[in-house]
């Protein structure tokens, strides 16, 4: 699934420059051209990641993730892959601001929504991801109403391992009421 993600593919190639692999400062010539020689390889998947190629931003931060544990600044490069996870799991409106600059005798420019296609849900697979990262707190703060809105999205586009977490959880709270209500009952009862 193609499609330009607006805002978010902005703000990733003005900070691409601030990815944690070494040579990795941006879709450039000589990124490009080794992406040429190799369609599956780290630099192919990072220019399509930066092109707003929903798979490809979740396969980036895959990678950077698994590299999080043998990289000199293990916390930065996880940072940067949870920046991923978020752009590949973020939802799209099918358009972006644009902005125009005055014309004329006009002394303000304006801003103006543009299609660039259908708007899309995000990649189920990133959200779980981000819904088990904040459950576990890894690279995140733990948050559980976090984790809740990222694990919601994601079961809504009917990821298995997503819906099956969600009913695992809801079985867990069902069976920690149950209990609750079972000792506050006795101890109600003598």
């Amino acid at each position: 699934m193609r499609h330009f993600r607006g805002a978010l593919v902005l703000i990733a190639g003005l900070v691409a420059a601030s990815c944690t692999l070494p040579g990795m400062t941006g879709c450039n010539k000589p990124t490009r051209a080794n992406a040429a020689t190799d369609p599956d390889g780290f630099a192919a998947i990072f220019c399509r990641a930066l092109e707003g190629d929903d798979d490809d931003e979740y396969r980036y931060a895959e990678l950077l993730e698994s590299l999080a544990e043998h990289n000199e600044d293990p916390a930065r490069t996880m940072k940067e892959a949870i920046r991923w996870y978020k752009m590949a799991a973020g939802q799209s409106s099918g358009s972006i601001p644009v902005y125009m600059a005055p014309v004329g005798n006009q002394k303000y420019g304006w801003v103006m929504n543009v299609r660039t296609g259908t708007a899309t849900p995000g990649d189920a697979r990133a959200q779980f991801r981000l819904a088990e990262l904040y459950l576990e707190g890894n690279g995140v703060k733990q948050s559980e109403k976090k984790a809740r809105v990222w694990l919601g999205r994601s079961a809504a586009q009917g990821y298995p391992p997503a819906i099956a977490l969600m009913a695992l959880i809801e079985r867990s709270e069902k069976n920690t009421k149950a209990q609750t209500g079972k000792r506050e009952a006795k101890e109600i009862g003598g």
